[in-house]
């Protein structure tokens, strides 16, 4: 439940921690960088779980692209390949978007919205049917998965959950059929069968699970379901972000090494100033004129959102990494090249984007848009329009 006092206190400890990283002095101890970057992803997480969804769509939209930014320079900050002074700045500019962006706009926030979790919402933070999809989408991708119901999670729902959700697919018949129409499949055995994973599942003992003909049905449902978010930011143009997960979830779960997916994450350079030299009327006509363009590359093959500000974010399954590149070089020439015409605009506006490509099926949303989003800024540094593409490699799979 939102906790008012609890939000202040962590937001202020949070300040706390980011205050000695930010001096030229500073030894930028790993305890400390470590605990700046808890406290930070804990206020995050916050947000994202009470208060974001229950936001207007305009308020809504601000606040995922706000904590997006400060989610970047809390990796920025703890990464051991930036430089010292980076590191510094990047402290820095985490405290002051604290202080100036983040804490205001919650505030303003509570004081016109009544936030509150509902009481019949599941005790964890993502969708129940995102959760079944990866669920269905890892038995299918591990051909058996055993599982100890009562004991193992899965991903963030806790065992309680896992287990009515194993309890439920075993009694509709979408897991446990017959692995192959031999005689294992004879319907005299199948109610016994059933019986006796039931009785498994209730009393907590280990259980093998397998995907039937009726579970893969049901995991194409799903994904069908994710897939058709069509809620429009307020151009019209490009998808509400808080359709996004959902979206991102379904990719992710069939997500193979022989069926890439790509993640370019965007974001207009110096669009402050275009505001501040030209007025925010002219601001909304280049957005829309950059939305039109990043929706026309990416929704032929994949889904084009808004991720926040001018902020865009692409979900495209790919068959390459350098086609994954190829869309976004587009993208960025296109930009380039006709939005100072469409706009009248006396010089060349430019984007920036960051590409992560995904060849394994266990990444989660928050782990693909932050790391893209770690791409973007590299490609924010290096220079600004310009395209930087990686593959995400598991931490389980590092060297």
């Amino acid at each position: 439940m939102w906790d008012e006092r609890r939000f202040t206190d962590n937001v202020n400890r949070l300040s706390e921690a980011l205050n000695p990283l930010t001096s030229p002095g500073t030894s930028l101890g790993a305890a400390t960088i470590k605990e700046a970057a808890a406290r930070g992803r804990h206020v995050v997480e916050q947000i994202r779980r009470h208060v974001v969804p229950y936001l207007s769509d305009l308020v809504a939209q601000d606040a995922v692209g706000m904590l997006g930014r400060l989610e970047a320079l809390l990796d920025q900050m703890g990464n051991n390949s930036s430089t010292r002074d980076d590191r510094i700045r990047a402290a820095g500019l985490a405290r002051a978007h604290l202080s100036q962006v983040v804490q205001p706009t919650i505030a303003q926030a509570l004081a016109r919205f009544e936030v509150r979790r509902p009481a019949n919402a599941v005790s964890f933070a993502q969708d129940i049917r995102v959760c079944e999809l990866q669920f269905l989408a890892a038995i299918e991708r591990e051909g058996d998965l055993r599982l100890i119901p009562g004991a193992d999670g899965f991903r963030d729902a806790p065992p309680d959950v896992v287990r009515q959700m194993v309890y439920s697919l075993l009694e509709d018949r979408s897991l446990n059929g017959p692995a192959s129409l031999s005689a294992d499949a004879d319907p005299a055995h199948a109610e016994t069968r059933r019986y006796g994973d039931l009785t498994a599942v209730l009393g907590g003992a280990p259980i093998h699970l397998r995907l039937n003909h009726s579970g893969r049905l049901r995991l194409a449902r799903l994904r069908d379901e994710m897939l058709s978010f069509d809620a429009r930011e307020r151009f019209g143009i490009l998808l509400d972000a808080r359709g996004m997960n959902r979206v991102l979830a379904a990719e992710l779960a069939v997500t193979r090494a022989e069926r890439p997916l790509a993640v370019i994450f965007g974001d207009v350079d110096h669009f402050k100033k275009i505001n501040d030299d030209f007025g925010h009327p002219m601001g909304d006509q280049v957005l829309m004129a950059v939305f039109r363009i990043f929706s026309e590359e990416i929704d032929a093959r994949g889904k084009a959102f808004r991720y926040g500000g001018e902020e865009v974010l692409g979900v495209l399954p790919i068959d390459a990494s350098p086609a994954a590149r190829a869309v976004a070089e587009s993208v960025r020439q296109r930009v380039s090249g006709e939005v100072d015409k469409a706009c009248d605009l006396p010089r060349a506006l430019t984007i920036s984007l960051g590409v992560a490509v995904f060849r394994d099926g266990d990444a989660t949303p928050e782990q693909a848009t932050r790391f893209a989003d770690g791409l973007l800024y590299k490609a924010k540094e290096s220079g600004r329009d310009r395209v930087v593409v990686e593959d995400f490699v598991p931490a389980r799979s590092a060297s």
